[in-house]
């Protein structure tokens, strides 16, 4: 069992070395609400699923993504009752390109 605060860390990590390409919160999961303090310190309250379905590119392969989340490809899970999670903030979503 990975405790949240871990995977918010492991999602850190991941960043350092490759870019979030798409993702989407798997609606079928539970949602935590958790504090996050960004690379740059900066303070999130963010809400967090148990699943999240990721894609990852290596950083030298492609630009950051600035198209909002959820999108058009993206569909609620199954039976699930509950719609889908905005995660329009990073490292979801970058509003700025870096080359």
């Amino acid at each position: 069992y990975i405790l949240e605060k871990d995977k918010l860390n492991i999602l850190n990590k991941i960043n350092n070395t490759h870019w979030l390409i798409h993702v989407h919160p798997n609606t079928c999961s539970n949602i935590y609400n958790l504090e996050w303090i960004d690379t740059f310190d900066k303070i999130h309250n963010i809400k967090l699923p148990d699943i999240l379905e990721m894609t990852f590119i290596l950083r030298d392969h492609l630009e950051l993504n600035n198209d909002e989340l959820p999108c058009n490809l993206d569909m609620k899970n199954g039976e699930s009752h509950r719609d889908n999670i905005d995660l329009n903030y990073y490292p979801f979503v970058t509003k700025k390109k870096i080359y």
